[in-house]
């Protein structure tokens, strides 16, 4: 019974042996990857990777393009158990690095990180905004980003390999010479090796000018199809509706509340606007609507009187007039601060239910750009609100009561030069 017993003890204590030899041969056949490196390398570097049971590697893959990013075994500069050595293969990016086995896949704890210049051979020359331009070179698949004329940054591609990047081009580019950025461990601004010249529209005539509101206006230049919209002055919205349209020639309706002004085009696909060399010149302006609260309506009315200290000035003035049969002619000399004046004397009138100043102004072009401001009730030291002066045209500014301090009663508005020189004609001044 003794030796039935011992017997079974060693048959036992055989198994269990046995059986940890089983468990630690299938721990010793497990692929194991300690460390890899070096971690910052150039194309054509040898990389080692350092680990157990190597031999069962059967392929690498890098980040990258995968056909040129890949090594299966024939690729392998050695291997052995314990150790791989490879070539860092062309189509490399930045990124983790898969070992395949039949095992499964082992991936890198750490990032790869590769040197390189990228380099540009050709790109598209000429293009409009919203189009497609390639670039052509060398380790183009590391670019990150491209910087337009202007400042725009674009780092969304519409494709990119090691040889080829397409970027689409924003819509407030310039032209220019772009600015190209590369990763890597040696990453650079690099400078495009032409400018880009962007297609935009070239106004050369508007016909008729002077034109009649309402009726169609003919422009004629190049590349005049890119034009989006059309800006008349004195209309806020934009015209988009044409009659027609082609590469030369764009027809559009005059809109009825137009002025004398530059046109303003925008551009398709594109933030930029380019403006008419010339003023556009309408033939009859839009009629303005009565005041319930005038100060001058072809003379000082509502019982305003004329205060006014200028050079000279004309209250019954035929020379320029917007509205009516008179207007105000003013000559600003001095100081450069005279002034239109409407005197109310002591009650002066109630702004209740009133919001603005409105008043009508043409200058000659050569003043353009020229200022003139507002001062309510003798506070010369108070809320003076300027308004520029459009040369060339009639314009009707409207001044917010608020920007003027907000009175209550009005009993003096002086239109006083901001260091203005030169011949006003004013028109159809009141309360809104």
């Amino acid at each position: 019974m003794r030796l039935l017993v011992i017997a079974f003890i060693l048959l036992s204590v055989g198994l269990v042996v046995s059986c940890k030899k089983d468990n630690n041969s299938s721990e010793s056949d497990k692929v194991v990857l300690n460390s890899f490196g070096p971690t910052g390398a150039k194309i054509g570097d040898t990389l080692r990777f350092i680990g157990n049971n190597l031999q069962k590697v059967t392929s690498i893959k890098f980040s990258g393009d995968s056909a040129k990013a890949t090594l299966l075994q024939n690729d392998f500069k050695s291997q052995t158990s314990t150790e791989i050595k490879v070539l860092v293969p062309t189509g490399t990016e930045k990124g983790y690095v898969t070992l395949k086995t039949p095992d499964g896949n082992i991936v890198t704890k750490t990032q790869l990180n590769v040197g390189v210049t990228t380099t540009i051979s050709t790109m598209t020359k000429q293009a409009r905004h919203g189009d497609n331009i390639t670039f052509t070179g060398n380790y183009l698949n590391w670019v990150d980003r491209v910087t337009f004329e202007g400042g725009t940054i674009v780092k969304n591609f519409v494709s990119k390999s090691m040889t080829q990047l397409v970027v689409t081009v924003p819509g407030d580019a310039k032209d220019g010479v772009l600015i190209v950025h590369y990763g890597g461990t040696d990453s650079m601004d690099i400078k495009s090796p032409d400018t880009l010249k962007l297609i935009i529209p070239k106004i050369t005539n508007m016909t008729p000018n002077p034109v009649d509101t309402a009726a169609n206006l003919t422009i004629t230049g190049s590349n005049v199809d890119l034009v989006s919209s059309i800006t008349f002055a004195n209309v806020a919205t934009p015209v988009t509706n044409f009659v027609s349209q082609s590469a030369t020639q764009l027809v559009v309706k005059v809109p009825p509340t137009a002025l004398r002004g530059k046109l303003i085009f925008g551009i398709k696909n594109s933030t930029l606007k380019i403006t008419s060399d010339v003023d556009l010149v309408i033939n009859t302006l839009p009629p303005l609507a009565d005041f319930t609260a005038p100060l001058y309506t072809d003379g000082a009315v509502n019982g305003f009187q004329d205060w006014s200290y200028t050079d000279t000035h004309d209250f019954n003035s035929t020379v320029m007039v917007r509205q009516g049969a008179k207007s105000i002619r003013a000559v600003y000399g001095g100081n450069g601060y005279q002034g239109i004046t409407f005197h109310h004397g002591s009650t002066g009138i109630s702004t209740t239910g009133y919001n603005s100043l409105e008043l009508s102004v043409f200058v000659d072009a050569s003043l353009n750009g020229k200022k003139l401001q507002i001062v309510t009730n003798g506070a010369y030291g108070g809320a003076v609100p300027q308004i520029t002066l459009i040369g060339g045209a009639w314009t009707t500014f409207t001044v917010p009561l608020s920007t003027m301090g907000s009175p209550g009663t009005i009993t003096e508005i002086v239109i006083q030069g901001a260091n203005f020189l030169g011949t006003a004609h004013i028109d159809h001044v009141g309360l809104r």
